[in-house]
């Protein structure tokens, strides 16, 4: 590793390392960035989105395994991603509940204009 580092072909090659700090400098600079943010922000986006359609996969798989009459000895298998994402959805749906419930009234008098 040692020969690598101090090679003489590979030091006139990349005589610095890469300084990220440089990318955002510039005119296009805020514009890249703020791109980058936006296609990330889509991602993880997506990523919430599949996450949450994952597990609400995995919560109608268990309440349509319940029947017990086709296959009364075979127990329901769960991969791990699948438990992890009825958690998940379970978290965001108990969150979503209790904004409801702190939120309802004075959302109530807004719309009825009291």
């Amino acid at each position: 590793m040692r020969q690598l580092l101090y090679n003489p072909k590979l030091r006139a090659a990349c005589p610095l390392p890469f300084d990220e700090a440089k990318l955002w400098k510039g005119q296009k600079g805020p514009q890249l960035k703020q791109q980058i943010q936006n296609q990330f922000r889509n991602i993880r986006c997506r990523l919430w989105g599949k996450l949450q359609v994952l597990g609400l996969g995995t919560a109608l798989k268990i309440l349509f395994s319940v029947d017990g009459q086709n296959h009364p000895n075979q127990p329901l298998l769960l991969q791990r991603n699948e438990v992890i994402a009825l958690i998940n959805l379970l978290n965001r749906l108990s969150e979503s509940v209790k904004f409801i419930h702190q939120t309802g009234p004075s959302i109530k008098n807004i719309v009825h204009g009291g």
